[in-house]
């Protein structure tokens, strides 16, 4: 293994120990002074990969805004926009990867995404070699007949090696579970070989947020597919952050989910942007901004639609100490799903006390 891999293993394993602690206020507040330090980083790093742009009005951005909502709306009804309108099955490849410590096999699963952009313009970027063939990484034997938890990671997660410490594999193994790392696009192995700086999804460009999350969500609804013919009775799914969202958005879209368990949730774009202090103007051009976000992402928000799962089988889970994604986030996503919320008093990163908060979310559930 590579230098940088024992460096990668040895921090989530830290991670991991930190998370496992129980929670105290000292801890609290140092773990929310971290998020908010790389937070900044983040920002930081991304502002220098963009370069220098051109300044844009605020009216000028309404337009756009104005202009890509009419168009998905014109492209697909929001009851369709995850469907694929193919019944043909998915060819899949299962690769052995060694095993964890104590012994569980790894086997690295990959087929190609069946998403196609609405929006032809698009179809050259979202055709890319990396990203079109979806990665995950199976933590059990696939065939086993065993219940499946569908993990999905963060902004810049995808990494196997810290995705499969820094979960809580061996909490959900405990509960009977096999596991499966799921990779949103452009990120990990399907980030493009020659791309410098953060991946292409997220990004300020809306059509291809929308697009994003199109293909995020057709590529779980695959993965669910393979996992039912490979005879697993019941899937769930649990994200993180940008995972959170994520995940709350496979419950507005696949009625095969058993449960979902979105964990210190993005809820809003919009709220994100507002609450990064991302919207320019005054207090009135902020507040039309942000309205004008939401519409125009209306189409793959979770709190834009309704679950197809029962209400009662969503649980959230949020820290009060999150400086990233906010508890206001998770309260959002708890109020309009009508589900539980589970909160823990750590922050973003140092997750203290979820390990707890993990099995009172797991209560609720049975």
């Amino acid at each position: 293994m590579p230098h940088s891999d024992h460096r990668i293993c040895r921090l989530a394993s830290q991670f991991r120990r930190v998370n496992d602690q129980p929670p105290m206020n000292s801890w609290t507040r140092l773990a929310s002074g971290i998020d908010r330090a790389i937070t900044r980083s983040i920002g930081k790093r991304n502002q220098r990969a963009r370069g220098e742009l051109a300044p844009i009005s605020t009216q000028a951005k309404l337009q756009h805004l104005s202009e890509v909502t009419a168009k998905y709306h014109a492209l697909c009804d929001p009851s369709s926009v995850f469907e694929t309108h193919t019944t043909a099955p998915i060819a899949h490849t299962f690769d052995v990867q060694g095993a964890l410590r104590d012994g569980t096999p790894l086997h690295d699963l990959s087929f190609t995404s069946a998403m196609r952009p609405l929006d032809p313009g698009l179809a050259t970027v979202f055709a890319d070699e990396d990203n079109a063939r979806v990665r995950t990484r199976w933590i059990g034997r696939p065939g086993s007949m065993r219940p499946l938890v569908i993990l999905v990671h963060g902004y810049l997660g995808g990494d196997f090696r810290w995705e499969q410490r820094f979960f809580p594999v061996k909490q959900l193994r405990s509960w009977g579970y096999d596991l499966c790392l799921a990779t949103l696009p452009f990120h990990g192995l399907r980030k493009q070989r020659d791309r410098k700086g953060p991946p292409k999804f997220p990004s300020a460009d809306p059509s291809l947020n929308i697009e994003g999350f199109r293909q995020a969500i057709i590529d779980l609804r695959s993965l669910v597919t393979i996992a039912q013919a490979r005879g697993c009775p019941q899937i769930g799914v649990l994200g993180m952050s940008l995972g959170g969202y994520t995940a709350s958005l496979l419950a507005t879209a696949e009625p095969r989910l058993d449960f979902c368990m979105p964990m210190i949730p993005l809820a809003s774009l919009a709220d994100f942007t507002r609450d990064m202090g991302r919207l320019p103007g005054d207090l009135h051009e902020q507040r039309v901004m942000h309205t004008a976000l939401e519409e125009c992402m209306a189409l793959v928000s979770p709190t834009q639609r309704s679950a197809v799962i029962d209400p009662a089988r969503i649980v959230v889970v949020g820290a009060d100490g999150d400086q990233v994604t906010p508890i206001s986030h998770a309260k959002r996503l708890a109020d309009h799903f009508g589900s539980a919320l589970v909160t823990f008093e750590g922050a973003h990163l140092l997750q203290l006390g979820r390990a707890r908060a993990l099995e009172q979310a797991r209560a609720l559930l049975s």
